[in-house]
């Protein structure tokens, strides 16, 4: 009785999870994928919530989440040849939050902070080196 109990229950739990799915959007002329869109199926609906975009060479450019075809969470950007090239945060499509960019060499370039699209609140800027060279104040008034 315990064992079909758990069968019952693990099949209830496992047709309800939603599983990510990919699409390829568009390609470019030499065939390698330029934009592949993640989205779930909740009913009869397709739900984009996804979106990676790539270099002509197959490597990755950008990544982020969507909610209602606008971006959400956190939005990342790479080098053509890797490496991590900016992170920023979003909120119904508006930069909202920490972001940061960096430099090939890895080193932080710049960091500070979105209010509704905006830059807010204090900013850094850095050189190649990873040497502070100086700061900015965008509070509003």
């Amino acid at each position: 009785m315990r064992l079909s109990l758990g069968i019952i229950v693990g099949l209830l739990l496992f047709s309800c999870s939603k599983e990510q799915n990919w699409k390829v959007s568009d390609r470019y002329p030499n065939g390698e994928v330029k934009i592949q869109k993640g989205y779930l199926l909740e009913g009869q609906d397709t739900v984009f919530n996804y979106l990676k975009v790539f270099y002509n060479d197959g490597n990755l450019q950008l990544e982020g989440a969507l909610k209602d075809g606008e971006r959400t969470g956190k939005w990342t950007s790479y080098f053509q040849q890797g490496g991590k090239w900016s992170e920023t945060h979003f909120e119904n499509g508006k930069s909202q939050g920490e972001s940061k960019s960096y430099y090939e060499n890895g080193n932080l370039r710049y960091e500070g902070n979105y209010s509704q699209g905006e830059k807010a609140g204090h900013w850094n800027l850095y050189d190649s080196t990873g040497t502070k060279m100086k700061g900015a104040d965008y509070d509003k008034k």
